[in-house]
């Protein structure tokens, strides 16, 4: 009689069901907050590239430029219909100094030609923290050690048009004439002899 009792597995399937249900749960949590880390990680991208196209767009002066790229930065982060409690600014995303240059962080290579090419490396660039995805899944183990794998970058690379102010200075013959006769002296040598009869004229629609 003891030794029946002995192997007796009943509710065996229910401890097992319960453990499979257990993690089943947790996996699901973990994808959960995979979609909306993703749907941040949207919305953050649309909230970048809004602030590099308003910075890109002509003004006065180069900083007027700036400031329309970061008052459109901050203006968006604000939108409580838009942000949705996905992104509080200075918590999982950059706060403010999203505008500017990046050349020194994203030099172009001279290898590819893309330092003669144009490529821009001007506009707007945020960190994002996606903290949603650092959990402990039941019986699996946590998903990161740190949260500091959760960090990265959401970038918009936009040329910018020159402002007015640019246009003005770069029509000077200082600024223009002499520095096309710099760039190639042997080709336009003949060029420097006509200096004085340089009038500039607005042909780039600058």
């Amino acid at each position: 009689m003891k030794e029946k009792e002995h192997f007796n597995q009943k509710g065996f399937l229910t401890v097992d069901f319960l453990f499979a249900v257990i993690v089943c749960i947790g996996c699901l949590m973990f994808l959960l907050r995979v979609s909306i880390s993703l749907v941040s990680t949207q919305v953050a991208q649309y909230i970048v590239y809004a602030a590099a196209r308003a910075h890109s767009a002509g003004d006065i002066s180069k900083q007027d430029q700036v400031d329309a790229g970061e008052l459109k930065y901050q203006d968006l982060l604000k939108e409580a219909g838009l942000v949705a409690g996905l992104l509080k600014p200075g918590e999982n995303i950059q706060k403010s100094g999203v505008i500017g240059n990046f050349n020194a962080i994203y030099s172009p290579s001279s290898d590819d030609g893309s330092s003669e090419s144009g490529t821009p490396f001007i506009g707007a660039r945020s960190e994002i923290k996606l903290s949603r995805l650092g959990m402990s899944i039941p019986f699996l183990g946590k998903t990161s050690d740190g949260e500091e794998e959760f960090k990265a970058y959401v970038n918009a690379m936009l040329f910018r048009e020159p402002s007015s102010e640019e246009c003005q200075k770069f029509f000077k013959k200082e600024h223009r004439y002499d520095i096309i006769l710099k760039r190639d002296g042997a080709r336009f040598s003949q060029a420097s002899g006509f200096s004085s009869a340089y009038v500039p004229m607005e042909d780039s629609g600058c």
